[in-house]
């Protein structure tokens, strides 16, 4: 009985330590993703739903549910399945709780794409959401240079543009979120009215 309770107290050990991850990087993602064998967070989903009845979703930038990974950040993950998929949105909810709407979502364009657009009142916010495996480049409010800014206010007026509104936004902000998925953990940080 020794090491079977000795395995039980390392496994909900390990079940603990990774809720208490899962609660601190949930902010950093846009997406909940959870099929019948895990759980997924992400910043990208795209889901495509085939005839003879199974599901793709790819995901990118992404964290996986499983304790048994040395490593819980990923790049991009495939995942196929014949059962249903919930995707829950995260970080526009955030917004929408501070009374904002969601505009769009990965708005693409030929000049390139916008991860949010929302609305509230008479202001416009566009969220840039950038991702550093460390600091040998800087944060990733640090990737957003004056050449990502000029673009990002470029991709703002198409995106405006392609609206066709009669009313301009009485106000533009633009935030970014800087993510900081090291190795030994991750962080987030929001910064309204960025540029």
């Amino acid at each position: 009985m020794g090491d079977e309770g000795d395995i039980e107290r390392f496994e909900e050990e390990r079940e603990l330590e990774l809720y208490r991850e899962y609660r601190d990087v949930l902010p950093m993602f846009a997406y909940v993703i959870e099929t019948e064998r895990r759980f997924y967070l992400a910043n990208t989903v795209e889901v495509t739903r085939h005839p003879d009845g199974w599901v793709q979703i790819d995901l990118t930038d992404a964290w996986v549910w499983d304790m048994f990974r040395p490593a819980r950040f990923v790049s991009s993950v495939k995942v196929v399945t014949r059962r249903d998929v919930n995707v829950e949105e995260l970080a526009a909810r955030e917004y929408e709780l501070r009374g904002f709407k969601v505009l769009a979502r990965n708005w693409r364009c030929s000049l390139g794409e916008l991860d949010l657009v929302l609305a509230r009142g008479g202001l416009l916010v566009v969220c840039e959401v950038k991702t550093r495996r460390g600091s040998t480049f800087g944060s990733g409010f640090d990737a957003v240079t004056r050449r990502k800014q000029t673009k990002l206010r470029a991709l703002t007026e198409a995106f405006l543009q392609s609206q066709h509104q009669d009313e301009t936004p009485e106000a533009i902000r633009f935030d970014v979120v800087s993510i900081d998925a090291s190795d030994g953990g991750a962080s987030a940080e929001l910064y309204e009215d960025a540029f």
